[in-house]
């Protein structure tokens, strides 16, 4: 009976180390899967500067617009390209201005995600955030045959769940801006004071503005794009 005893004593005990053995192993792993995903999902890289020498980055925001043709008309004649962040549905609807995106694309224009709505990117849950980039990814796919790769959280706001969402759907960065135009104010600086602070910004300046503004197109983009090519400055098409 105490023979019996044993070996029942031995064998629970042999059932119990194997099984807590299991346990670690899985727990582990699990660890180590997790830290894989928190690595692969922080590694989207936050760009503000341009890192090509000699350049400036002229970024458009909130388009497509009604404007669109202009401005295409304007880099057209500068002989420049631009990036632009593209909402769905903003001041205008995405798909109503298919041509004026084909343009771009062709031009070698890069084409970011900006968001459907121009929402508060930092206040929405994770699956509204994936909403807000796969609608404006489904029309661009729709449109132009690929997918937009970076992205710029409208106001600037982003935080690390962005970030997460944004490497979970295979993005290369998020774009901010080392200056900003100011033409987007409720109450915006004159075309010519604009102009004058473009004069202060920084060689490898990533330069926000907005498509949406009439004064942009018309006045400041004719008169300092010109400016800066003189001093042998060129414009890139990409902000990072």
């Amino acid at each position: 009976m105490n023979r019996i005893l044993t070996q029942l004593s031995k064998a629970l005990s042999l059932s119990i180390s194997i099984n807590l053995l299991v346990s670690l192993l899985s727990l582990r792993s699990n660890s180590i899967s997790i830290k894989k995903i928190t690595r692969a999902a922080s590694s989207v890289p936050t760009f503000t500067s341009c890192t090509v020498p000699n350049s400036f980055a002229l970024t458009f925001d909130d388009g497509p617009g009604s404007l669109c043709n202009e401005l295409d008309e304007a880099l057209n004649q500068l002989n420049i390209q631009a990036t632009f962040f593209l909402n769905g549905k903003n001041f205008g609807c995405i798909y109503d201005h298919a041509e004026c995106l084909k343009r771009r694309y062709l031009r070698g224009d890069l084409l970011g995600n900006h968001g459907w709505d121009h929402n508060h990117m930092n206040q929405l849950n994770a699956q509204e955030m994936h909403l807000q980039l796969s609608k404006v990814e489904d029309a661009m796919i729709k449109i132009l045959g690929v997918k937009p790769l970076y992205f710029r959280p409208p106001y600037g706001e982003y935080n690390d769940l962005l970030l997460q969402v944004l490497g979970e759907r295979g993005y290369k960065g998020l774009i901010l801006w080392t200056n900003d135009s100011g033409d987007s104010m409720a109450v915006p600086p004159s075309p010519q004071e604009i102009n004058e602070l473009y004069k202060t910004f920084k060689v490898q300046s990533n330069i926000l503005n907005h498509e949406t503004k009439d004064f942009t197109i018309k006045q400041v983009v004719p008169s300092i794009v010109p400016a800066l090519k003189s001093k042998g400055y060129h414009f890139i098409p990409r902000a990072a």
